[in-house]
């Protein structure tokens, strides 16, 4: 099972290096394996963004059309999307589900801490009551949706100066999951929300309006949005049958 570990140089909380044939008989095999593991997720996770940059970079590069700028950005959603169900596999121990408030958390941290808008006035906060099983199977799909959710939210609160965003994700009934969106700072009634947002006056966000992608991830969930400017309040209606059962859906 350690075969292999020829020029393996270890460092532990004791400064193990060895580069000989035979370290793995000098010290535990679990140590070995906790090594090797950490070191390969490390890989992993690096790699990851690499792709994503590689992405960026030739994005930049090419002379492309609508269509093409929405395949990269899909893609790159995609990876990142991937780096959120490895992160929350890695740190919780997740085999066969993964809780859907900590996508939302995990999301919600990733924009705050890389600073992808250039705002730094923009807070979220996420509360959900109980907890929202996603297979594991399903979660990169859910956590590409999630992502998109957030470009958006980000784009709407930039376009009406919100300082802060409440969401609420809960189960009403066994059969539904509702995601309410409370943009409190948006004086009720004044001005008209529009989500997804169409257009954005301002050039400060970092992301390219990608609406069309948010709105085929919601029709792949089976979701839909209620919008109530007289409470600015958005709500997302999501059927628990279709987080179970999600197929993906390619984009064209």
């Amino acid at each position: 099972m350690c075969v292999g570990f020829k020029g393996f140089k270890m460092i532990s909380k004791n400064e193990h290096s060895f580069t000989d044939d035979n370290a793995y008989s000098k010290y535990p095999i679990t140590e070995l394996i906790n090594y090797y593991e950490k070191k390969v997720n490390h890989y992993i996770r690096n790699n990851l963004q690499i792709i994503i940059s590689l992405i960026d970079m030739y994005a930049h590069l090419l002379e492309r059309d609508h269509i093409t700028i929405q395949q990269f950005e899909m893609l790159q959603s995609q990876i990142r999307s991937l780096i959120s169900v490895y992160d929350l596999h890695k740190i919780t121990g997740y085999i066969e589900t993964v809780n859907l408030s900590d996508l939302f958390i995990w999301f919600m941290d990733y924009f705050e801490e890389n600073r992808l808008f250039s705002s730094s006035r923009l807070l979220f906060t996420v509360s959900c009551p109980s907890e929202i099983p996603v297979p594991i199977q399903n979660s990169q799909h859910i956590s590409l949706f999630i992502h998109e959710l957030f470009v958006q939210l980000y784009i709407l609160m930039e376009k009406h100066k919100v300082m802060s965003t409440k969401i609420l994700i809960t189960t009403i009934n066994p059969d539904t999951i509702t995601i309410t969106i409370d943009l409190n700072t948006i004086p009720a009634g004044i001005e008209p929300i529009e989500f997804p947002v169409m257009s954005l006056d301002s050039k400060e966000s970092q992301f390219k309006i990608n609406s069309e992608l948010f709105q085929l991830l919601l029709e792949q969930i089976k979701g839909h949005i209620l919008v109530d400017s007289m409470k600015s309040t958005i709500e997302i209606i999501i059927p628990f049958s279709a987080i179970q059962q999600i197929l993906p859906i390619s984009w064209r």
